[in-house]
């Protein structure tokens, strides 16, 4: 989580995932959960 200064000042907080610092298997293991929850809306 971090702090960011919105367009007017304002402050906004926000999250994001920094990828060049993302090992491969985190990645993996974040796709993975991804696709099973999306798997599970269609079944």
């Amino acid at each position: 989580m971090v702090i960011e200064k919105g367009p007017f000042g304002e402050e906004v907080k926000s999250s994001y995932l920094d990828f060049f610092y993302l090992e491969d298997d985190k990645w993996v293991e974040f796709l993975q959960r991804m696709a099973d929850g999306q798997e599970k809306d269609y079944k």
